[in-house]
């Protein structure tokens, strides 16, 4: 198992710290790590070690084991006791704790003589069985350590009291001058919003555009762990604002765009300097935020949470124009009347049109002219002319095919090839593949298999990670296209090509083949996909691979990873086989013969024509 890949490159040598063993079991699904340091880590190297391990829990190698951990070192460092303290406070705020353990951190604790020392008015208030529960926490982060509890004397009591009430007028103070900074801010913001005008985002160093925020919380892991923070500053204008008011607080949630992406910006705002602040910003106010990005379970998507924001200016909006001599005239235009498709009414169009002096314009909505009476209002006693139009869906059966060739090949007997890979995206133009897995058959019998990663050379699109589970780490070290492609091509030899969806796999092949000048080879097809669409669509609506699998009771482990889909595809294709011998086709080139021609159009993906 790849266990040192869950840390930052040469973390674990540059702290000296070792895998010493690792027990496993199948049986009890736990899986423990034990790891040997020199000495006691610092706190941030601490975190990244705990980091790794919990990366290492929630990877899909490891998501059916319990995953846990012990930490052993030679030397402690036992008499450095700020070191110390602030290992107490790490391990019990900033790690996943018990209740009882996280309201330790609330006590005053000294540190003595390799013990904790927690401090109370009341030494009934922990109990012995949250001490050794806290022991045992601390002894598994490698501390070899006591914790006593002693009753604070009133002198103490009185000494903590007034540090309390000193502390609170020291609040009392900085809530005045933040209050005195968010007036004059909100002073600078009024004389902004009426001298200037945002034209560009500021090109300052530490702002970066929003598209380079990751949009998932495998990318936010991939980020925190090549840079060690999650902290961005953005600058773009605000497009939208919602406010809600909760029991203990204000929440504030602001859209932002900068024109690569969008954002959305959460403020949770308690003082009345800050909800005064947040209250004077307005839909086109250009803000610079600072914040960390999180993957909000509520919103469902990655958000800012903001530490700090600065008033840039106010947007000046510039319509467009249409400066051509010689002007167009628009012949595909979709109002509000096609469904999910536009937005715009057929009056908003014809105003735009007039005003950048077009003379004419085309309606053509989907499969009807359903704007007519809207088109006839908005144009009737206007210098313009309307165009009736409509865009329709055009299907041909004759493309519908099972078989790709005509070749005469007896299918008893003919090797199949059943494959199947992995790709960064769905354009065979400017997409790689990433993984090819496939099996040879011969007589209902897997006689040979491929499976290898492919190095794209271009990184893994975090969504396509999701979907595969394939890593950049993963391909990292693996044989480009280069290499893997002449010998697939070799493993294929004279088989039968089969594919579910296969116009997808077989055109990466192909289009890969003319990139790496491999000649032509015309390779015999069959699409199991389109097959289950001929001969079972009375009893199936959907024909994805899922819903195959499901249909001939065969078990995915893991779909979208190429190997998996491969051996889910060869035993639905071998039944699918039985189902073509029973409508007495033997040969590939008769195929393509038992499609029903009434039902193809059904099948075929519709084009679409403008009249």
């Amino acid at each position: 198992m790849r266990f040192i890949s869950y840390f930052e490159p040469d973390f674990l040598v540059k702290e000296h710290v070792m895998l010493k063993n690792v027990e496993c079991s199948e049986e009890n699904k736990t899986f423990k790590v034990f790891l040997q340091g020199d000495k006691l880590l610092d706190v941030t190297s601490f975190k990244k070690l705990i980091y790794g391990l919990e990366k290492l829990s929630s990877s899909c190698e490891f998501r059916k084991y319990t995953v846990d951990f012990q930490i052993d070192y030679t030397d402690l460092r036992i008499n450095e006791s700020k070191l110390y303290l602030d290992y107490y406070r790490t391990i019990l705020t900033e790690f996943k704790v018990d209740y009882d353990l996280l309201m330790l951190s609330n006590h005053n604790v000294l540190y003595e003589n390799s013990s904790y020392i927690i401090n109370l008015n009341d030494l009934n208030k922990i109990s012995d069985l949250t001490i050794e529960k806290a022991v045992n926490l601390f002894n598994k982060f490698g501390l070899n350590i006591q914790i006593k509890k002693e009753l604070i004397d009133k002198e103490a009591v009185l000494e903590i009291k007034n540090e309390i009430k000193a502390n609170e007028e020291a609040e009392m103070i900085k809530n005045i001058e933040q209050a005195k900074e968010v007036e004059e801010k909100k002073k600078q913001i009024e004389t902004a919003q009426k001298k200037s005008k945002y034209v560009k985002p500021n090109n300052a160093a530490s702002v970066e555009p929003i598209s380079n925020i990751p949009t998932t919380q495998l990318g936010l892991d991939e980020h925190l762990n090549k840079t060690g923070s999650l902290s961005f500053t953005i600058e773009g204008q605000i497009f939208n604002i919602e406010y809600s008011r909760l029991p203990k607080s204000e929440l504030y949630q602001l859209s932002v765009t900068d024109g690569t992406d969008s954002i959305l910006i959460k403020k949770f705002v308690k003082s009345e300097a800050d909800k005064e602040a947040f209250s004077a910003l307005k839909k086109g106010d250009v803000i610079r935020v600072t914040g960390n990005a999180i993957n909000d379970t509520y919103a469902r998507e990655v958000v800012l949470n903001v530490s700090k924001f600065i008033y840039v200016g106010v947007m000046e909006e510039k319509a467009r124009e249409d400066l051509a001599l010689e002007k167009r005239v628009e012949l595909h235009l979709h109002t509000n009347m096609s469904a999910l498709d536009a937005l715009c009414e057929v009056k908003d169009y014809v105003k735009m049109a007039l005003k950048w002096g077009h003379k004419a314009i085309a309606f053509t909505d989907h499969d009807g002219v359903y704007s007519y009476h809207d088109i006839m209002a908005a144009t009737d006693g206007k210098d313009i002319k309307p165009i009736y139009g409509v865009e329709l869906g055009l299907v041909d059966e004759q493309k519908f095919n099972i078989a790709y060739t005509s070749k005469d090949i007896d299918l008893r007997n003919a090797t199949y090839v059943v494959f199947d890979i992995e790709t960064t995206g769905f354009s065979v133009i400017y997409d790689r593949i990433i993984q090819i897995a496939a099996r040879k058959v011969l007589q209902g019998q897997v006689i040979e298999t491929f499976e290898c990663f492919v190095n794209p050379q271009m990184p893994i699109p975090g969504k396509i990670t999701e979907l595969t589970s394939i890593t950049d780490e993963m391909v990292s070290e693996a044989l480009t296209i280069e290499d893997v492609l002449p010998r697939f091509i070799d493993f294929i030899g004279d088989a039968i090509l089969v594919a579910q969806n296969a116009s997808f796999d077989v055109g990466h092949i192909y289009e890969n083949m003319k990139r790496l000048g491999i000649p032509y080879k015309e390779f015999p097809v069959i699409d199991t996909m389109q097959l289950a669409r001929n001969f079972y669509s009375n009893e199936l609506k959907y024909f994805n691979l899922k819903t195959l699998a499901k249909f001939f009771k065969i078990q995915q482990e893991h779909h979208h990873l190429a190997d998996d889909d491969t051996r889910v595809t060869t035993e639905i294709f071998l039944q699918m086989l039985q189902t073509l011998y029973k409508h007495n086709i033997y040969n590939y080139k008769d195929i393509n013969s038992s499609i029903y021609l009434e039902d193809a159009f059904r099948h075929v993906f519709p084009r679409h024509v403008t009249l």
